[in-house]
């Protein structure tokens, strides 16, 4: 039997150019991309015109063998001659349907995630400021307000839910 670990080693790092380009309908998978995008010469980002995913972030065949692509992941190994699979692909811009090479940067994942638009907000949803007082880290590595659970909490605890698990684990 086959592990999982022997799996994922087999697996290549790095996705070179020349793993994700063919001929198909008489054009190249590079032509075909580009087909694409709208580039504007007034706007930096580049458009994804084509197939996109309910993420937000358009995707692309590429190579039959090589399923599909996030087209910012194309555009950036077309650029770059090579993909690194440890890494993220981050888009500066913030603006997932964006394929300008420039605006994108290979990244650690935990980096991304760092950078991303959550990472910049200053006010939990229903408008608490999010400071040292009024935020705790969850265990997934996410801020939480104080403020709002304790609300909740408040909320919870006038309902029938609470008083039946009350009476049942704390008497």
């Amino acid at each position: 039997m086959v592990s999982h670990k022997s799996i994922i080693s087999s697996i290549p790092v790095m996705i070179h150019l020349e793993d994700a380009v063919h001929i198909w309908g008489g054009k190249s998978t590079i032509d075909r991309f580009w087909e694409k995008i709208a580039r504007q010469e007034e706007a930096d980002c580049w458009m994804w015109l084509g197939a996109k995913l309910p993420s937000g972030y358009g995707n692309f065949h590429g190579k039959k063998g090589s399923g599909i692509w996030y087209a910012h992941q194309f555009s950036y190994l077309l650029a770059h001659g090579e993909l690194d699979r440890r890494l993220t692909i981050d888009h500066l811009c913030r603006i997932p349907l964006c394929v300008n090479d420039g605006h994108l940067e290979q990244v650690p994942l935990l980096e991304n995630i760092r950078r991303g638009s959550k990472a910049q907000q200053t006010h939990c949803i229903r408008g608490h400021l999010f400071d040292k007082e009024n935020t705790y880290i969850a265990a997934n590595g996410t801020r939480k307000c104080r403020r709002c659970l304790a609300d909740f909490q408040k909320r919870y605890r006038k309902t029938e839910a609470w008083r039946q698990w009350n009476a049942q684990y704390r008497h």
